[in-house]
């Protein structure tokens, strides 16, 4: 069974109607209990007449009493009858109003049916119908903090949006007077909320996606996402996604000039040729012959993305359809391309992810989602939910946190933990889930069971390694789709390793430190360490000799070294924390002597005096300069 996408957008018009205009669905919600009534009044007076008459003795043209009796029931069916005329009418009115808002439900219901078909990618990917409808109300009506009401004023200011929160109070007492009930919202403050919700519904749906998306697969369904959107606008035709997504090559392509034989291969060739079924791209296997040098020099640029199209190309050419001259000429760009596109016609927040939070992660759980974390190397989960449990009073002390590492004979104890804790409150933390294969189906039936009668504060944390072919079944449907998924897998590209690994140094830290002039820009300049060896591992051999399993641990474990030295020293002792860092923390996992000089290296050139000298011009990267203090 499965809801068809039609059918889901009016699903999704009346919860947004509800959140956005609750005066709306209360009219609506009145009326039709009203027109029942109605019609039950109707019936009544059709059979009370019926009755009469059948029960009527003699001449009923004489009968004084049935006759008044038929003239009363007449006037009161024509009164009912007129005010069913009017309630049609309002009904109308009601219709139009809440028709206004359909954009928000085409996208929520655009952004499901694209979520159901991630489990195609891999079966890490199911989500549910339940679970993204918590999402859509969010992103309509903000995040409920721990504790708030909605029927609070307090609540309502923190939860609603202002502008949507003045909009449903304008409606509220225009309602109040009946002279004024047909008065419109201000269509302007309405097609501004309409489009902020129609964004924020997706970002808000594929940000809780993404989250649980491995790294390799956050641009794929950010295509997706960007292609769906502009086919609904209809700004893409389908032979054009067609091409970007197939890169199609032409069986029989005209035999190729000397000078186009310099710049082209065969294979691009024949993918140009190709793109001529195109319309838009009739004249572009001439016009590469013809305009050669212009070509040249655009397809053999490091970053062609980047540049203008030779010739009238660059004029006429939108966006989109560069990327298909990317897809046939340079198909070695095409994923920085599609980055670039996404940013510019969706936003930069939807190719910039922020560091995983486990607070905020733990706010959209209930005790009806477990969260389930995909395990990879160097990644583990346990340490941040233990100091989030410490922080709200959840501890193996105080009885109601049970960490438990599952494997032959931990069954009974996994059923006991969850029986217990779904009854009374309690964290059940099940580590290695993934090797219970047996088992796991009696884990999906205790927490069906807890999605209807768990105790409020109980969480369920589920960790698992992904399965070895993406089409394997490793863990229950029905698991992933009521679970949050997390896949805090560490990224490849340098910016997103060093916001990640920044964000391992809060506020706190960086406020006890009594040499904050040199703690700050060392912390950052460690960070960015961290980001660039781990970054080099995506290179295989030619960025180290051997794969090494660093960490956010062993960056953690430096800050602290660096906060001791820098207290414990009136001097900077830059020789001291060079070598515990690069010998003995990272340098404690290397082998191999030559990885060992590359890292010394970055560190000779990274935790240096020039970082604290507000005068050089020292930097990390090409126009990275160092963070410092003031």
């Amino acid at each position: 069974f499965m809801v068809t996408e039609d059918g889901l957008e009016d699903q999704l018009l009346a919860t947004v109607v509800l959140l956005e205009r609750p005066d709306l669905a209360k009219q609506k919600d009145e009326l039709i209990a009203q027109q029942n009534n109605f019609k039950i009044k109707l019936t009544e007076l059709e059979d009370g007449i019926l009755e009469q008459l059948a029960n009527a003795e003699g001449d009923v043209t004489e009968n004084i009493a049935l006759i008044e009796n038929l003239e009363d029931s007449k006037a009161t069916s024509i009164e009912v009858a007129e005010k069913m005329i009017i309630a049609k009418e309002t009904e109308k009115v009601i219709e139009a109003a809440s028709e206004q808002y359909r954009p928000a439900a085409n996208r929520g219901s655009l952004m499901f049916f694209l979520l159901s078909d991630l489990f195609k990618v891999h079966t890490f990917h199911f989500f549910s119908l339940s679970s993204f409808e918590i999402v859509l109300t969010r992103a309509i009506a903000g995040r409920k903090g721990p504790g708030d009401l909605w029927i609070e004023d307090s609540a309502e200011v923190k939860v609603i949006p202002g502008m949507k929160m003045a909009a449903i109070r304008a409606a509220i007492e225009a309602a109040k007077d009946p002279d004024e009930k047909e008065e419109k919202v201000d269509p302007r403050i309405l097609q501004e909320r309409l489009a902020y919700l129609v964004e924020n519904v997706s970002f808000e749906v594929f940000n809780y996606t993404r989250r649980g998306l491995f790294d390799a697969h956050k641009l794929i369904v950010a295509t997706m996402l960007v292609l769906r959107v502009m086919q609904r606008r209809n700004e893409a035709a389908a032979d054009e996604v067609d091409y970007l997504v197939m890169g199609r090559q032409a069986a029989s392509p005209p035999n190729m000039t000397a000078k186009v034989q310099e710049y082209l291969t065969p294979v691009q060739w024949a993918a140009a040729v190709a793109l001529k079924d195109i319309d838009f791209f009739k004249q572009l296997p001439e016009d590469l012959e013809l305009n050669v040098e212009a070509w040249r020099d655009w397809v053999e640029h490091p970053s062609p993305e980047e540049q203008e199209l030779p010739g009238d190309w660059q004029k006429k050419t939108s966006p989109f359809l560069k990327l298909l001259i990317v897809r046939a000429l340079r198909t070695d760009r095409v994923t920085a391309a599609l980055t670039g596109f996404i940013i510019e016609y969706m936003g930069q927040r939807y190719m910039v992810q922020d560091a995983f939070d486990m607070e905020s992660t733990f706010m959209d759980s209930s005790s009806a989602t477990p969260l389930f974390f995909v395990l990879f190397p160097g990644v583990d989960p346990g340490e941040a939910i233990e100091a989030l449990g410490t922080k709200l009073g959840f501890t193996e002390v105080n009885g109601n946190f049970v960490s438990i590492s599952m494997g032959q004979g931990q069954e009974k104890n996994g059923e006991n933990v969850l029986d217990r804790f779904t009854r009374e409150g309690g964290w059940a933390f099940l580590q290695n889930v993934h090797l219970m294969q047996g088992w796991l189906p009696m884990l999906e039936r205790k927490l069906e069971i807890a999605q209807e009668i768990a105790h409020e504060d109980f969480r369920c944390f589920v960790t698992a390694e992904p399965p070895g072919m993406p089409h394997q079944m490793l863990i229950p449907e029905g698991i992933m789709q009521a679970a949050i998924k997390v896949a805090n897998e560490p990224p490849t590209d340098v910016k997103s390793l060093f916001r990640m690994a920044y964000a391992n140094f809060d506020q706190a830290m960086l406020d006890k430190s009594t040499h904050p002039v040199e703690q700050r820009p060392m912390l950052f300049s460690l960070s960015f360490f961290h980001a660039i060896v781990l970054g080099r591992r995506k290179f295989g051999k030619q960025g180290l000799s051997r794969p090494y399993a660093w960490n956010s641990g062993d960056l953690v474990v430096c800050g602290a070294i660096l906060h001791n030295y820098l207290e414990a020293n009136e001097d900077t002792p830059w020789t001291d924390v060079r070598y515990l860092f690069g010998e003995v923390m990272y340098g404690g996992h290397i082998t191999d002597p030559w990885d060992r000089r590359i890292t010394s290296t970055y560190l000779e050139c990274y935790i240096c005096p020039d970082l604290v000298d507000e005068k050089t011009d020292f930097m990390l990267a090409p126009g990275l300069r160092p963070l410092l203090e003031g």
